[in-house]
């Protein structure tokens, strides 16, 4: 779980860093990343976001009965 949402961070800071670098080119300050860059980072970021989003929701939060149903079934098994 600490990983999952570590890699979470890393996504919204890296969502951030091409905001930023974008708002720079956009009042005419000096940035050395391209604007092709600028839109396949956040593009990549943001993808990479929702992916990891959706699975800590699903392996985290919102588990289902079933889910710990099953974990529990094959708890028993072992032990038998």
């Amino acid at each position: 779980m600490i990983i999952t949402l570590l890699q979470l961070t890393q996504m919204i800071i890296g969502c951030w860093i091409n905001l930023k670098a974008w708002e720079f080119k956009k009042n005419g300050e000096i940035c050395q990343v391209t604007d092709e860059n600028l839109k396949v980072s956040l593009v990549m970021y943001g993808t990479y976001f929702l992916l990891f989003a959706q699975f800590f929701l699903g392996s985290y939060i919102f588990k289902s009965s079933r889910d710990k149903k099953k974990q529990k079934d094959e708890v028993i098994k072992k032990i038998d």
